[in-house]
């Protein structure tokens, strides 16, 4: 089963992506965090994988990542924090609980989170 929406990740509320619906909470796995306009680019933004265990990782090619792809991706590129993204970055992700995640970023808000769009993938 896969789960997919629009979402916003706050640096004061991290997300849970194990949770059913995926929410604020105490299990949080990742955190936005020092959003930026650049001048004539897109704006910048960091995402922190802050859950135990939770790891994320760049998708570094074009086209969209399956699960598959970003389950061999994570392994030896995971890193606990991703800086200076990019509207369109691509993100391969593991919750703490072992689900695969892939975060597009659509937005970078003024408000330092960051609007994405996530696929939550059962374990």
């Amino acid at each position: 089963m896969t789960l997919q929406e629009y979402g916003h990740i706050h640096p004061e509320q991290a997300k849970d992506f194990d949770a059913v619906a995926p929410s604020a909470g105490e299990e949080a796995d990742f955190a936005a965090g020092d959003v930026e306009e650049t001048t004539g680019q897109r704006s910048v933004g960091d995402l922190h994988a802050v859950g135990e265990g939770a790891q994320i990782a760049l998708w570094p090619e074009r086209g969209m990542p399956t699960h598959e792809d970003c389950s061999r991706h994570i392994g030896p590129n995971a890193v606990s924090e991703l800086l200076n993204l990019h509207e369109r970055d691509i993100v391969c992700a593991q919750t703490s609980e072992q689900r695969i995640v892939r975060l597009q970023v659509i937005k970078l808000t003024d408000d330092a989170s960051l609007q994405a769009r996530v696929t939550v993938w059962e374990r």
